[in-house]
């Protein structure tokens, strides 16, 4: 039954297991893979290693290849949620249809068919329920070595399995005369077992001393494994770099939470999930105390904890991947609760049908047609992430990156979507770019750089110093004269005449007495943009997954500096091309569509910038809404209906609001 279960789970998301990296840091774990080095902290060696095992597989993409390290953990997932809803109801039926449900909701599906690492933490949280459950029964040794390993496998995988330790904790306690009857020797087996597992570190170690491409905080000491191990760049103790330390956002994240449980589960799902609580509790107390720790931990707490921000879709993509252990326990309960009403209209069906061969088929009749939910949950996310299967739009911006710079530049890349990305490109398409040399600054300036130079790069003149300012300084000096640099973002190089320089996607740099000219510039981007994808034309176009939309961030960024290019000259009419270019693209509209209203006050078209400043009041944003509405409106009433009056009223409403703005300074320092 298990088998035939995990071939099927296995074989739907196998369907939909996408042949192209996604988004996040779905580029970093493929490239990672492909070229036998390791992910961003905490290094995933376990992943890294397997995944490098499984780019052997002769036919398909890198990014397909490791996609099974996503599919088989998430078919096993969801077989082990099957097993233990019958284990807790002796329900067939109520097993499949919580482990069906789960298989289906947007965010289980989607890290099941893109390459990332959370269907592992979904397997060790199904695994870790199993195990302590089976201990509970049965005290046996067995159960604590199987701890052991799972703990090994965690801490070689990902460390948010601690939020699992409470529920253990109380289980521990339950049987705590168990525990204390536990020899030295089960103790030093159990270490053992971990030990081994977590020797997987050594392969970080290993990619390290043999400088493989792509390797992270150079562990080829303890003390820099340590900071590996650790994530001490991000916070030892922090789940994200993006949070915010206060105690609305912390709230706040409990709103996040419940509107991603209300999508993924619908509203039917979660009153069953807590129907499902009120089955365990009476059935047995230790089970529903035990999973419901389970799920506090690696819910509601853990999200109290990491505090995430949550302005942006990119941002909203990282809360949403932390999402998959809870997703977990939210399953089991609606198994758990499905059994609860079918048990209570079993009751009835007593009291009011005579004949019990009617009702037997009238139970089985009512437990089937909650199969109603998975299938409705499958038909609204089915045509958001089929599309996923063959899209290149996250592939096509490492492209496009690519292309932007000179044959024999050194490309310099920040951020995640714009390292991971062409950083995968680069790799796997290598014979396209046999010159370019394409650095992570962040690695460069933190001093991870420099056997990695001397092996790829020797060209490159490089004298690493601690000292941010003079490193970078001599650097850029002593490079400049050689090779073209670019880089994703401009940066400060402590060089008075240096200056970046908008090409598409990326920024060359120059010396002030090698400025390009206005119309060189503008030629060479528009140059590009001929040659660049439209990131729209892809999955984006029909529906915009959070993590890779951020790629449309950088193209819409790229077309508003073109446009502003464009007004210096003032051609109004092309730099209007690409604002509205930036429109489209734009996840928040509101800066894009400001822009474009300006343009048009400065074209005299005074109603189509009168309606387009309505038309952006009308979006919400990050910023303060009110505060653009009136100023745009004051350049509008000044310098395109040339209404001294009116202009002067909202000149009045801006003063006031910049008064009101240094008084609540004032007092916030006071």
């Amino acid at each position: 039954m298990l088998v035939l279960l995990f071939s099927l789970f296995f074989t739907f998301f196998t369907f939909f297991q996408t042949f192209t990296i996604y988004g996040g840091d779905g580029g970093d774990l493929a490239t990672a893979t492909f070229v036998g080095g390791f992910a961003h902290p905490p290094g995933y060696p376990l992943y890294s290693f397997l995944g490098y095992l499984f780019s052997f597989i002769p036919f398909g993409t890198q990014a397909w290849k490791i996609g099974f390290l996503s599919s088989i953990p998430s078919a096993l997932t969801a077989v082990g949620i099957f097993a233990i809803v019958y284990m807790l109801t002796s329900s067939k039926i109520s097993a499949f249809i919580s482990s069906a449900t789960i298989s289906v909701t947007y965010v289980f599906w989607l890290y099941a068919i893109v390459p990332e690492v959370f269907a592992i933490n979904s397997l060790i949280t199904v695994l870790y329920i199993l195990i302590s459950l089976a201990w509970y029964k049965k005290q046996e040794i067995k159960y604590v070595y199987f701890i052991a390993l799972l703990t090994g496998v965690a801490f070689a995988h990902h460390h948010m399995i601690i939020f699992l330790y409470p529920s253990l904790l109380y289980i521990v306690l339950k049987k705590i005369n168990a525990v204390k009857k536990l020899k030295i020797t089960h103790y030093i087996k159990s270490f053992f077992i971990f030990f081994l597992v977590a020797l997987s570190y050594l392969w970080t170690v290993y990619a390290a001393y043999t400088v493989k491409p792509i390797i992270w905080n150079n562990p080829v000491n303890i003390k820099n494994l340590i900071f590996l191990i650790t994530r001490a760049q991000y916070g030892t103790f922090l789940s994200s770099t993006h949070f915010i330390n206060s105690i609305t956002s912390r709230l706040f994240q409990f709103v996040a939470l419940g509107e991603f449980y209300l999508t993924d589960f619908t509203l039917i799902g979660i009153i069953l999930a807590v129907l499902g609580l009120f089955y365990l509790y009476k059935k047995n107390h230790h089970y529903f105390y035990f999973l419901l720790i389970g799920f506090i931990c690696t819910g509601p707490l853990f999200f109290f904890y990491g505090s995430y921000i949550l302005f942006t879709n990119f941002n909203i993509g990282i809360f949403e991947r932390f999402l998959l252990m809870s997703y977990v326990f939210i399953a089991i309960f609606l198994g758990c609760g499905i059994s609860f009403v079918n048990g209570y209209l079993e009751k009835i069906y007593r009291i009011v049908i005579k004949e019990s061969s009617k009702r037997v088929l009238y139970s089985k009749i009512t437990i089937s047609a909650f199969l109603i939910i998975p299938i409705l949950i499958f038909y609204i996310n089915v045509s958001k992430l089929y599309p996923l299967k063959h899209d290149a739009t996250a592939e096509n911006f490492g492209r496009d990156i690519l292309y932007s710079v000179d044959d024999r530049a050194i490309l310099l890349v920040q951020g995640d979507t714009p390292v991971f990305n062409s950083l995968y490109i680069y790799h796997t398409e290598r014979e396209n770019y046999p010159h370019i040399k394409i650095i992570n600054l962040n690695k460069l300036v933190a001093g991870d750089f420099d056997s990695h130079i001397k092996k790829y790069y020797p060209e490159v003149i490089y004298h690493y110093s601690k000292k941010q300012e003079t490193f970078i300084k001599r650097f850029i000096s002593e490079n400049y004269n050689v090779f073209p640099i670019y880089s994703v973002r401009p940066f400060e190089t402590y060089i008075k005449d240096a200056e970046w320089v908008p090409y598409g996607l990326v920024f060359r740099l120059y010396m002030r007495k090698d400025d390009p000219n206005l119309d060189s510039v503008i030629a060479q981007n528009i140059k590009l943009w001929k040659h660049y994808q439209n990131p729209l034309s892809g999955s984006l176009g029909a529906y915009r997954n959070l993590m890779l939309s951020n790629v449309l961030d950088y193209y819409e960024a790229a077309s508003i500096r073109l446009g502003d290019v464009l007004l210096k000259k003032k051609d109004y009419k092309n730099a209007l091309s690409y604002y509205k270019k930036a429109y489209e693209y734009a996840n928040d509209k509101q800066n894009a569509i400001y822009l474009i209203a300006s343009t048009y006050i400065d074209m005299k078209e005074c109603v189509k910038a009168k309606e387009t400043i309505e038309k952006a009041h009308t979006y919400k944003s990050i910023g303060s809404d009110e505060d653009l509405y009136i100023e745009a409106q004051f350049f509008l009433y000044k310098f395109c209906f040339n209404d001294e009056k009116k202009a002067s009223e909202l000149k009045k409403k801006i003063d006031a609001i910049e008064e009101k703005k240094k008084k609540s300074l004032q007092e916030l320092i006071k």
